[in-house]
């Protein structure tokens, strides 16, 4: 990109509602801007101006939880119509059969489930009890309508990196594997949440200077394991 002035994002980031069905720990995003959300036609009028970028790019959904929105697949229709790349991310706590059949034909090109933990109590821990169990049975409800409509979105799932599962996520792998799942990414926890702009080198969910050694020997494995299997991507292969 250095030899284009003005480069375009590669990656844009849309928050669709600030509104969620958890209060995770690890976010503040339910705190802040709390009851402002983008109207359909202000998403809709975004996307038009996107579709005019002679650039490649992804529109990454977000909130909160974009499936409280219910105009959510008007938006995936009328991005899709357009040519747009777009992609999704859910805590999976509504895909239900039904909503996961819906979301495998709305022309999205990527749904990722965040999960945190290769355990219940370290996921549920973050987020809220009966989260995991949620966010494992959307996993399927996701694969196995993909697997009847034998075409559909690349399905993912995002962990954040935090003290409360660095020794987890090697384990990760295989417990996504065996769901069928497509993409694993790793992202770190960047901010401390209190108002979604400000790092703080005390922010509860950084890693500590004792977790270091471990956070390198949980990277090396899977580092190992994506140099043979691929799988897992850190970052969207940046980084």
């Amino acid at each position: 990109l250095l030899g284009k002035p003005m480069a375009k994002p590669c990656w844009i980031y849309l928050s669709l509602s600030h509104k969620c069905t958890y209060s995770c720990q690890m976010c503040g995003v339910v705190k802040i801007l709390k009851g402002h959300e983008l109207s359909t036609k202000d998403v809709k009028r975004i996307f038009d101006e996107l579709s005019a970028w002679d650039w490649d790019f992804t529109v990454v959904v977000t909130g909160g939880e974009p499936f409280l929105r219910e105009d959510i697949f008007e938006i995936f229709k009328y991005g899709s119509s357009l040519g747009l790349k777009i992609e999704v991310v859910s805590n999976g706590s509504l895909i239900d059969r039904r909503m996961a059949e819906k979301i495998i034909s709305s022309g999205v090109n990527n749904i990722a489930i965040s999960l945190d933990g290769a355990s219940e109590p370290t996921h549920d821990f973050i987020r809220e009890k009966g989260a995991f169990r949620k966010a494992v049975d959307a996993l399927k409800h996701l694969v196995a309508a993909k697997k009847a409509r034998a075409s559909g979105p690349q399905i993912s799932v995002w962990t954040t990196i935090m003290r409360e599962n660095v020794r987890e996520l090697f384990e990760i792998i295989a417990l996504v594997k065996g769901l069928g799942v497509e993409c694993l990414v790793y992202h770190p926890v960047i901010v401390a949440q209190e108002d979604m702009q400000n790092t703080s080198p005390n922010a509860r969910f950084w890693l500590k200077e004792e977790d270091i050694c471990e956070l390198k020997n949980q990277i090396d494995k899977i580092a190992g394991y994506q140099k043979k299997n691929g799988l897992v991507a850190f970052l969207h292969e940046i980084g």
